[in-house]
């Protein structure tokens, strides 16, 4: 008697016991679930304790916050009176805002004027409401030629505002997502029309990214767990089987679900996918234990009977295939984000959850209900068999013509190797949502009319104090600066250098830049006595460093990271190595960082390979059958990859952790079939009355085989494969590619991975690849040959 059957024979035994246990349990989890928030700061969802990361937000706070919303509405006439008492409202409106701290419109920037010998800065709206109509032409173009970057705020269509929100250290997503509807609600109050109000910036961005997460927890879980209801129940003509695997896989998602709120109570877009993903492992485990229950039942096994039988034979495989889904699912550790390090600790634990708690109540459960008669369980099962003219299809092509099956399979599988030789990888957060997406249409418009919404902050560090001052230095500056703008990929960027050049320009300067130290420290000292702000934007109280924010209009994070670097080589070429240009931003640091976590998802996948690699030798005790049997579980992943590399541009780098994912699920279908066939080739040579050592079937018998294990496990492998596939499917709505890749791509891969197990698995069988000698095992007292056949 093996420790699955003892297993179940234990809780079908003290089962009253075992039921007040696990509410118990599931009491404790409910509470936890109090303790759950939705959202998290950026920090935790990609950078955790990253030093460069906090090096940034600690340099980024002494000059200016990177908390900032930018917002441009549409505008025929964006000088008319009207339009400017329109602005006016709504900076008051987001100037009221408890969050905002300040609010930059054409009302207040600065223009920098000569009168009557003085330097005059006075801000743009001043000069702006008190002007005629017929002078506003002339001030428009000297608005949008203003090089201090009041020009940046009007377009051909419209203007802007820049709002940035007060400065608080580590600030959670959840508490950031209502200022930005509050902004809008503002805009709206203040006369704008909603529709021509376009939001961007990386605070935007993390709102629709929230707003995904909401989604997925409120529409898209429920869509998960009703379609996985009503599939049972069509598949089974049966309420019970529907309740039960709906009971199981509610519970098992409330206990991960509860581990996961002790782990990290700040849930981010991934960690909402996680209670879908346990639903359909869930409702796969109870499939396939009552759809045995039910076969077994039908060849004329008594309920006790086949509850010990399909809970002991189908429980080995299923303990089999969780181990392998869990590692899969805790490979994820490697990728270098905490997003997915929390994720993966929690699926693996939800995996785990799952299986015990269907190896549990499922025995109970059918212990408790009555047993259907004969006639009406050939019927149920009938209702099923509706699509067994495939299966046996399947079946009769892949034994009776395997060298074709596997020459179709092999030249696929070149052709899939050859295809992903021209695979490449980047990451794009705005090219991550839906191009119809509202964030990416809004993204999209700001960036045809106004610079990029991303940007490069760059912060250059002098040799000593007041060095700024120097002509050579600042001529260099003037220089790189020029260097940096003449970059395709960079729309604007603004420094002390472009406002000097300013003053320097209407003091009546003729040189292309100020001449002399004098020169340049009196102007800083003019700019602020005339009423100047904000220059510690641009440069440090000791002149020693400056700050130059860089406008791009590159959204890909491979190629953020390499125009920084360019930025950096560039400086190095026109200020010496006396001079240190740092390039940073949140973008800049994760294209940086991306090889990084490519690589990690890589080493995740390769582990979930090699580890499962293990567990199907270990499994199978043949080092042959085990590495061959990941073959076409490899087949799925390398023939949707290779349709990827040759369709898209590049492959985003969350697709990875899709297919980590994918590997740990897809492999169970294979195991499955190759137990079952294990197990009737057992059958098979112990009804020729041996009683031990190894033999080979027959060319005959291994036909049998087959046909038997199409005819027990095939209809289960469908199933589950239905349920996977349309559990998951649901996630294909959303508009965050990580999450769609998720409900589109996983269920590709597993129709795949059922052609491969029931076409591809079985030729291969038939041209004894994978062997059927194994040692000879009593299969315990209920066991009987040929149980396996086909229910009349």
């Amino acid at each position: 008697m093996g420790p699955v059957l003892r297993y179940v024979q234990f809780v079908v035994a003290h089962r009253v016991w075992v039921l007040f246990l696990l509410v118990a349990i599931s009491l404790a989890a409910m509470s936890s679930l109090r303790k759950v928030q939705l959202g998290s700061s950026f920090e935790k969802i990609f950078f955790g304790d990253d030093p460069a990361y906090a090096a940034y937000e600690e340099r980024i706070a002494e000059y200016a916050t990177d908390e900032v919303v930018f917002l441009a509405y549409e505008d025929p006439a964006p000088l008319s009176p009207a339009s400017l008492a329109r602005l006016g409202k709504a900076v008051d409106g987001l100037t009221a805002l408890p969050l905002v701290g300040e609010v930059r419109s054409l009302l207040n920037a600065p223009r920098i004027t000569m009168e009557e010998g003085m330097l005059r800065v006075e801000p743009w709206g001043d000069v702006l409401l008190a002007a005629d109509a017929d002078e506003l032409p002339g001030l428009r173009a000297a608005l949008e030629a203003d090089p201090s970057g009041a020009g940046h705020l009007i377009s051909g269509d419209g203007g802007a505002l820049v709002v940035e929100l007060t400065v608080v250290e580590n600030r959670m997503a959840e508490s950031v997502a209502p200022v930005v509807g509050e902004m809008l609600d503002a805009m709206e109050s203040a006369g704008f029309s909603r529709e021509k109000v376009h939001r961007g910036g990386l605070i935007a961005l993390t709102f629709e990214m929230l707003e995904q997460t909401y989604e997925n927890a409120e529409v898209r879980l429920p869509m998960c767990g009703l379609l996985l209801l009503i599939t049972v129940l069509l598949l089974f003509r049966r309420l019970a089987p529907a309740l039960v695997s709906f009971g199981i896989a509610f519970v098992s998602v409330v206990w991960t679900m509860g581990f996961a709120a002790e782990v990290e109570p700040q849930f981010s877009v991934f960690m909402t996918m996680v209670p879908a993903i346990v639903l359909v492992v869930s409702f796969s485990d109870t499939v396939h234990l009552w759809s045995a229950f039910d076969t077994e039942l039908a060849s004329g096994l008594s309920r006790k009977e086949a509850i010990e039988k399909s809970g002991s034979e189908v429980g080995k495989a299923c303990l089999l295939t969780s181990i392998t889904t869990f590692l899969g699912y805790i490979s994820l550790v490697l990728v270098p984000t905490p997003m997915f390090q929390v994720s993966a600790v929690v699926l693996s634990f939800g995996v785990a959850v799952a299986l015990l708690l269907a190896m549990t109540l499922v025995p109970i459960v059918l212990s408790f209900i009555p047993t259907p008669s004969p006639e009406k369980l050939r019927k149920r099962i009938g209702a099923r068999n509706r699509i067994q003219p495939v299966i046996d299809w399947m079946a009769r092509v892949s034994i009776h013509k395997p060298r074709r099956v596997a020459g179709i399979g092999l030249v696929l599988l070149l052709g899939s190797l050859w295809a992903l030789t021209h695979l490449t990888i980047d990451a794009n957060f705005t090219e991550r949502l839906a191009a119809d997406n509202d964030y990416r249409l809004d993204e999209e418009h700001i960036t045809e009319h106004y610079p990029g919404v991303n940007s490069i902050q760059v912060f250059v560090d002098l040799p000593g104090p007041d060095a700024v001052f120097d002509p050579e230095t600042f001529a260099n500056l003037t220089a790189w600066q020029d260097a940096v703008d003449a970059l395709p990929q960079v729309d604007a960027s603004i420094s002390l250098m472009d406002l000097m050049s300013t003053i320097h320009t209407r003091l009546g300067g003729k040189e292309a830049a100020p001449p002399t130290r004098p020169a340049l420290a009196q102007y800083l000292l003019l700019f602020e006595l005339a009423g100047g702000e904000d220059l510690h934007r641009l440069v440090s109280f000791d002149r020693s460093t400056l700050r130059v924010p860089v406008q791009i209009n590159e959204g890909r994070l491979r190629g953020t990271w390499e125009l920084a670097e360019e930025i950096q080589a560039l400086g190095l070429a026109h200020l010496g190595p006396e001079v240190r240009v740092d390039t940073t931003g949140v973008f800049a640091l994760l294209g940086a960082w991306l090889d990084d976590i490519i690589r990690g998802q890589r080493n995740g996948l390769l582990l979930s390979v090699s580890l499962i690699s293990v567990m199907m030798v270990l499994g199978f005790k043949s080092v042959r059958i085990g590495l061959l049997s990941m073959i076409p579980n490899l087949f799925p992943l390398l023939l949707v990859g290779g349709g990827m590399a040759i369709t898209w541009p590049h492959v985003d780098s969350d697709t990875l952790v899709v297919a980590i994912m994918a590997i740990g699920i897809g492999v169970d279908d294979t195991i499955h079939f190759l137990t079952r066939f294990r197990l009737e080739s057992h059958r098979i040579r112990q009804a020729r009355a041996v009683g031990s050592g190894v033999l080979r079937l027959s060319a005959a018998e291994r036909v049998t085989a087959l046909q038997r294990t199409y005819n027990f496990a095939g209809m289960a492998i469908v199933l589950t494969t239905v349920i996977l596939a349309l559990g998951h499917l649901p996630m294909a709505t959303s508009d965050y590619f990580s999450v769609w890749a998720v409900g589109a791509l996983l269920p590709m891969v597993f129709v795949v991975a059922l052609l491969a197990d029931l076409m591809l698995v079985p030729a291969m069988v038939s041209l004894g690849l994978m062997g059927d000698a194994a040692p000879l095992e009593p299969e315990g007292p209920s066991s009987a040959p040929g149980l396996g056949d086909r229910p009349a």
